[in-house]
């Protein structure tokens, strides 16, 4: 089986948390996102066609008039702004859901944190005074999460990004406009990015609703959590999911046409139980504790029959209260040179998983 490698000069931050400079000002930096209830124009192609304005695709200045009237916020006409200089395209619905890849990372992206119950929606974005600052970490600063319109203002705007687009970008992912008048400067630098311990995967997904004519999509996905970022085989995942998710039209979204309204996650990780036969656990040598008889393996994997990332963490303690001569051997092949053991345990109703503690019956040595 192949060992878990973490990559921790590399990665140095959490998935939600990136790091660089703060993009917010000083007496800006816990503001509360503010919303404002505003529905993108629907515009008819020869309103495409026809357009003129300011230039909101990474190579120009930009328009507050224009802004709001992209987004329906005034009672202007959205026909003065030109769309294709904004960078955006509409979306053409086919008669089945296709899921594009711009729409494919920001779902990736939004199912790996942890929420109460599982549960997230859009309209915890007026009521998380984080929200904005988890928006750009996670979906304009983060080196694992690119998708088309992003890739086209770092080739073109040397990866700056302007508020108008940051909006815009919110926008498409969650249908809820907010005003971002805290960044400095009044923009970002999308090349500030970081990259996270862990990250997730969307192995399938199911269409549970899909009509042409409807605007509510409703999915169902089968969801891979990996904590550490790691030399794994297939399959090798620290968590599993079933995530139902709404999306809704919205044609002129950077993510393919369709904005996150909800997830919903339910755990379906496969959970070890106890057949009384030995297994083995190898690891890195810790630490010994010759007082209390305990051995601590840094970095633990499992033979065939339990090797999987949701069974171990960082660390498992091996217990040699009934093999004491476990300590010495242990110690003897540490003289010798080798730093990797392997160690040998009974799995029974006493030992619970995720391994944390094992009591040891065997042991020999690995790797030097």
């Amino acid at each position: 089986m192949k060992k878990r490698l973490l990559i921790a000069a590399v990665l140095v931050c959490s998935m939600l948390s990136g790091c660089g400079d703060s993009i917010f000002t000083d007496d800006a930096a816990n503001d509360t996102a503010t919303n404002i209830s505003s529905k993108a124009s629907t515009l008819e192609d020869e309103d495409l066609a026809n357009n003129s304005g300011d230039d909101l695709s990474g190579k120009g200045d930009y328009s507050k008039n224009a802004w709001d009237n992209a987004v329906g916020n005034n009672s202007g006409s959205a026909s003065s702004i030109d769309y294709k200089k904004l960078g955006v395209t509409k979306t053409e619905y086919g008669d089945t859901f296709q899921m594009g890849d711009n729409l494919k990372t920001v779902l990736r992206v939004i199912c790996y944190p942890s929420y109460t119950d599982g549960k997230w929606d859009n309209s915890m974005t007026e009521s998380d005074a984080n929200w904005k600052k988890t928006f750009i970490n996670s979906y304009l600063q983060n080196s694992w999460c690119g998708y088309d319109y992003l890739t086209n203002i770092m080739d073109n705007n040397n990866g700056i990004m302007s508020k108008e687009q940051v909006e815009y970008v919110q926008y498409s992912l969650t249908g809820k406009y907010i005003e971002f008048n805290d960044l400095e400067n009044g923009e970002i630098n999308t090349k500030n990015s970081s990259s996270g311990f862990g990250d997730g995967e969307i192995r399938s997904y199911n269409v549970d609703s899909y009509n042409i004519s409807d605007n509510t999509i409703k999915l169902t996905l089968k969801y891979a959590v990996y904590y550490e970022i790691s030399s794994i085989e297939s399959g090798d995942a620290d968590a599993t999911f079933d995530v139902s998710v709404v999306l809704n039209k919205d044609p002129y979204s950077c993510f393919d046409g369709y904005n996150i309204v909800s997830i919903e996650k339910t755990e379906t990780t496969p959970k070890l139980s106890a057949d009384n036969k030995t297994h083995y656990i190898s690891g890195d040598i810790l630490d010994i504790d010759e007082d209390k008889k305990v051995i601590m393996l840094e970095y633990p994997y499992g033979d065939d029959a339990i090797n999987c990332n949701s069974n171990f963490g960082h660390s498992v303690n091996i217990d040699c209260s009934e093999h004491p001569e476990l300590i010495d051997t242990v110690k003897s092949l540490k003289d010798d040179g080798y730093y990797s053991v392997k160690v040998g345990f009974i799995f029974d109703n006493t030992v619970s998983t995720p391994f944390s503690t094992v009591k040891g019956t065997s042991v020999e040595g690995i790797t030097k």
